[in-house]
């Protein structure tokens, strides 16, 4: 099933079978002539049963795919307003009044797209500004995210170094020396080097002495 024209952007080759009928000026220079190159959908639609069918009923495929073979061709009545007005004109046999409306109709046509080919270095300039922007906030978030990851891992080696040299502090022995003092032990008791408990030693030592003797 043949596409619809529907669109300017819409382009046909030779290979999609669409025939192109119309009318071809036969004065270039004259406002009140123009070659218009329908395709079959839109000569059915506003030319068909009308007094100007056999005006635009010549079939003109070849013309039509010989003006931009390598391009494609669109269909000079592509939009709703067009079809409209070729529609009024087929309908009170007015071609002259289309054809000044066709001819208005293409140098704004021609106007716009050599604006966009104007445009079309500067969008891909901004294309390829757009990517380079792409590119360097991947590199800055992959960059952050490393970092992250290498405090993390910092203060998780942290912990760990510092669980394990708990863990080896607590299961060493201890005799006071370290988590007491000089006057009481780690278990809570009076270590032997308090001055107080060496004299007092001393003194039963002597007293066991003179009881000896």
């Amino acid at each position: 099933m043949k596409k619809p024209c529907g669109s300017e952007l819409r382009l046909f080759f030779p290979p999609s079978g669409r025939k192109f009928y119309g009318h071809q000026s036969q004065n270039p220079s004259s406002k009140d002539d123009a070659t218009i190159l329908m395709c079959e959908e839109c000569f059915i639609a506003t030319a068909k049963s009308t007094p100007l069918e056999s005006f635009f009923s010549t079939d003109l495929t070849h013309i039509a795919y010989s003006l931009s073979p390598s391009t494609g061709h669109r269909c000079s009545t592509w939009s709703i307003q067009t079809k409209r007005r070729l529609k009024q004109a087929c309908l009170t046999n007015s071609f002259a009044e289309y054809a000044q409306y066709h001819h208005q109709r293409e140098e704004c046509y021609e106007k716009l797209w050599a604006s966009i080919r104007e445009l079309r270095p500067l969008n891909e300039l901004l294309k390829e500004h757009t990517k380079s922007i792409h590119a360097q906030t991947q590199m800055n978030l992959q960059m952050g995210s490393l970092r992250i990851q290498q405090q993390m891992n910092n203060q998780m080696n942290a912990m760990i170094i510092g669980i394990g040299g708990g863990m080896v502090e607590a299961s060493a022995s201890d005799y006071g020396q370290r988590y007491g003092n000089s006057t009481v032990s780690s278990f809570g008791c009076l270590s032997l080097s308090f001055p107080g408990i060496s004299r007092h030693k001393h003194v039963l030592e002597r007293l066991e002495q003179h009881a000896d003797t």
